[in-house]
């Protein structure tokens, strides 16, 4: 007897969706009809992420097809495929601490700068962090990741009654201790501003920003921007990120941006205007996060690499899909 079924579904929790994705792989099967609901393979690929399983979540992606035919696993597939292949995820992940706001990682001896990695909203660096751990690892330097627990943007500090003041000191204490001098700082989204404002008090020679603020805009009346605003202007911060950006000591800045995201192009024609910095956009990109995709270009790689060195950001004209702007002269 045949029997031929048309149409069925399953219904499966996140976790053991990932746990089926593994013995799929290891089957050698290809994308299993019957689980057709995106979020939950999403949500099923970040579990796979947070266990640093990046080999089963390439592989599944291939597999199934899911990289060529859905965005949101694009972005997923363009990041794990850009990593080292000596990145060891699930290594990160064994000592990566996902509750702790200052995440101190040791880098090779002699290092040349810290890296400081200022997160957004949701603690990531557009990903989530075991993810692209990979990236700064290769660099040989001690990384430190800070995580905006509060989404107070750091301007008080981690807010845990230390203030910016014992995070900058608890930072240069971790230079101090490894005789590093200067800082290459990070910010992804809303830690870009928080790069910028962080960048001159410990002594970084670069800031790279992926997207996100450079100024809060008092005539901006969601909640969360007016919160900001109120808190920022306690603290005595300006409102504006590139506001002395840079004084007293060089500090090179770049920020990548998608060309077609309204907000961040915005904030990209701000810092240019200011001075402060040079952007790169993008072409044709209307999302928020771009270091997946600078990265698979292998422009981050090279431009952390430079800052690292303490030397000149790479020419990103070489990439016919990427668009340049220079800071405007003083």
């Amino acid at each position: 007897m045949n029997v031929r079924i048309e149409n069925y579904s399953i219904t499966v929790s996140p976790q053991h969706l990932a746990l089926l994705m593994e013995l799929w792989t290891r089957a050698g099967f290809t994308f299993p009809h019957g689980v057709s609901d995106h979020s939950v393979i999403r949500l099923a690929l970040e579990d796979l992420i947070s266990r640093g399983d990046l080999g089963t979540l390439r592989s599944f992606l291939t597999r199934s097809g899911l990289n060529n035919t859905a965005e949101a696993f694009s972005t997923l597939f363009r990041m794990a495929a850009a990593l080292p292949a000596s990145y060891d995820a699930a290594a990160f992940t064994a000592r990566h601490d996902p509750n702790a706001s200052f995440e101190y990682i040791d880098g090779s001896a002699g290092a040349e700068a810290l890296i400081v990695i200022f997160t957004g909203n949701v603690q990531r660096v557009g990903f989530p962090l075991p993810m692209v751990h990979g990236l700064f690892e290769a660099t040989g330097c001690p990384v430190l990741y800070l995580k905006d627990k509060t989404r107070s943007v750091f301007c008080d500090g981690l807010a845990d009654g230390a203030g910016r003041a014992g995070l900058i000191a608890r930072i240069r204490d971790k230079m101090d201790r490894a005789g590093i001098r200067r800082s290459v700082l990070v910010g992804s989204s809303s830690g870009t501003y928080a790069a910028l404002q962080y960048a001159r008090a410990l002594s970084a020679s670069h800031v790279l920003g992926l997207a996100g603020p450079t100024r809060v805009d008092p005539a901006d009346t969601r909640p969360r921007i007016q919160n900001l605003c109120e808190r920022f202007t306690a603290a005595g911060l300006p409102l504006d990120a590139t506001e002395g950006f840079g004084a007293g000591a060089p500090c090179r800045m770049r920020y990548y941006y998608g060309e077609d995201h309204p907000r961040d192009a915005d904030y990209a024609r701000h810092l240019v205007q200011s001075g402060a910095g040079e952007t790169v956009a993008v072409r044709g990109h209307a999302n928020h996060v771009v270091l997946d995709v600078i990265s698979e270009l292998g422009l981050f790689q090279a431009d952390l690499a430079a800052a690292v060195a303490g030397g000149d950001f790479t020419d990103p004209s070489v990439h016919p899909e990427l668009m340049f702007h220079p800071k405007a002269a003083p």
